[in-house]
């Protein structure tokens, strides 16, 4: 009876008394940051007793997914796109059972600073034409980068104030022959001061037409959006303009008058402007073209009708992209503020027969760009009443 006891003992310890296959448990859930900027990846862990073969993660933005793993602790990585308040759930799976969960904050990216805008500066001034005859307008062009606010002193006791995005251009006569020094004096924080030298000679202004100088604007210019190209000068012209990019165009009519084109790729571009005799004059203006930029733009101006009329609306269309602040310069002595989406227009009404260059400016360091344009108001022939 004694060894039969010990032997169903040993049977009970082999087979009859096994204990039950463990179950692992989720009992927690963390994350490595508990804020977070939209756009950044956050780690998530989940802790728990094993064996545990699977974890569920409930992420809390619609996403939701089953790891299969060897064991707790576990390590998952997830990107939130969007802000807001979200509870994070783990689960256990197959194995393992418990359920943990963590809260998550996320918030909006914040808005970069605005690109710190180059420093103002005039590198040349160039005036054309040299030597100009008396009563013929010339024009001198101010080169350089940024917006800037400069005098122009033209040497006959007159001078002239200007505040626009480089480069801009100013227009003058001399009502006698004789030497004269022209000053350009930027006033701070614009630097840069340049001097040159003009002749002015007896005669008429006769004969045909000619193309004093050409500006391009906007510069740079952006792939996909035009670039005005205003070739002023004097009488009528026949005249062919390169852009660069191998279109071209043939023109033919009075000046001062502007075109446009629109670059497809970045790259510097050679416009060259050559008149058909018996009109004279021949030049060329390299423009830079950048690639697509951010945020709102002015590209470019333009004005209707050409020519205006005295004490009759002008259509002036500023062209771009986005919201944005401007101030603009009527070049009559009038200027204005204004806030609207581009593209967009208003009107203004001039006085007097005359040259005007309106100038757009961005006065919000978001929007970029600047836009000109020349054009002539004239005093309308009488109508002859019939008999």
């Amino acid at each position: 009876m004694k060894s039969r006891s010990i032997l169903l003992i040993g049977f009970c310890g082999l087979l009859l008394c096994a204990p039950a296959a463990r179950a692992g448990t989720v009992t927690g859930v963390t994350v490595s940051q508990r804020t977070i900027v939209a756009g950044v990846t956050v780690s998530v862990k989940v802790t728990g007793t094993n064996p545990c073969g699977a974890a569920h993660i409930i992420y809390g933005d619609g996403d939701a997914i089953t790891y299969a793993i060897t064991g707790l602790p576990v390590e998952q990585t997830h990107l939130y796109q969007k802000a807001g308040n979200y509870t994070i759930t783990a689960k256990g799976m197959g194995n393992c059972d418990g359920e943990a969960t963590t809260t998550l904050t996320v918030s909006a990216p914040s808005e970069p600073p605005p690109p710190a805008r180059p420093r103002a500066s005039i590198t040349a001034v160039e005036i054309s034409p040299t030597p100009v005859r008396v009563q013929e307008p010339i024009a001198v062009v101010t080169r350089g980068t940024g917006t800037c606010a400069y005098d122009v002193q033209y040497g006959d006791g007159t001078s002239e104030q200007v505040n626009a995005q480089l480069p801009a251009d100013t227009h003058h006569t001399y009502a006698r022959a004789g030497r004269y020094v022209v000053i350009v004096r930027p006033n701070p924080p614009c630097v840069g001061k340049f001097s040159q030298a003009l002749q002015v000679v007896e005669g008429a202004v006769a004969g045909p037409g000619r193309i004093t100088h050409i500006v391009a604007s906007p510069t740079p210019g952006i792939a996909g959006q035009p670039v005005s190209v205003a070739v002023h000068g004097t009488g009528t012209c026949s005249y062919e303009i390169s852009y660069g990019d191998g279109s071209r165009q043939e023109i033919d009519g009075p000046l001062p008058q502007a075109t446009s084109n629109a670059y497809r790729r970045a790259g510097r571009y050679a416009i060259v402007v050559r008149a058909h005799p018996p009109c004279s004059g021949r030049f060329t203006e390299a423009v830079q073209v950048g690639d697509i930029a951010r945020g709102p733009r002015i590209t470019r101006v333009t004005a209707g009708p050409t020519p205006a009329a005295p004490r009759q609306p002008v259509d002036l269309m500023v062209d771009g992209s986005g919201e944005c602040t401007f101030t603009i310069d009527y070049g009559d002595g009038n200027s204005d503020s204004k806030s609207m989406a581009l593209p967009g227009s208003l009107r203004h009404v001039y006085s007097a027969p005359g040259t005007y260059t309106v100038v757009v400016a961005p006065a919000d360091p978001r929007c970029t760009g600047s836009g000109r344009v020349t054009f002539e108001v004239r005093r309308q022939p009488r109508r002859q009443e019939v008999q």
